[in-house]
């Protein structure tokens, strides 16, 4: 008989992007490189999901688009840093717009279209900066 057990994850992402086929394909593509995903449509949504976890739960990244309905990026990102248990998330930003205000959250920057092996390269650079980061330059 085989042992099956459940995959483990490297680390949790939340993506937070309003167009749903995008957010689709970001979550298959980080899923099948082993990390857990969860998605919401806006920063609204991704406040309440983020309220509703155990702090040992908050994901240790998240996606974000800056043009969104209902609450954007930029407030989303406002509002984040004036709580103290998720203002230390890094952020890693995914728009079309590259005019917002720098946050020190903001780790990484990402032009829409996204190619998705950049995309889990990208996060894997953020959560990772010591496996990249050697002697004052990115390691290969």
């Amino acid at each position: 008989m085989r042992n099956i057990t459940a995959p483990k994850f490297k680390h949790t992402v939340l993506v937070v992007e309003d167009d749903s086929l995008l957010s689709d394909l970001f979550a298959i593509s980080l899923e099948l490189d082993g990390y857990e995903v969860l998605t919401a449509a806006n920063g609204q949504e991704a406040l309440d999901i983020l309220s509703s976890l155990d702090p040992s739960h908050y994901p240790q990244c998240i996606l974000l688009d800056i043009m969104m309905p209902v609450m954007d990026g930029r407030t989303f990102l406002k509002t984040v840093e004036t709580i103290e248990e998720l203002n230390k998330i890094p952020v890693v930003v995914c728009s079309a717009y590259g005019d917002f205000e720098q946050s020190p959250q903001v780790q990484a920057k990402m032009a829409k279209p996204i190619d998705l092996d950049h995309l889990s390269q990208m996060v894997d650079r953020v959560l990772n900066p010591q496996k990249f980061y050697a002697g004052g330059c990115f390691a290969s």
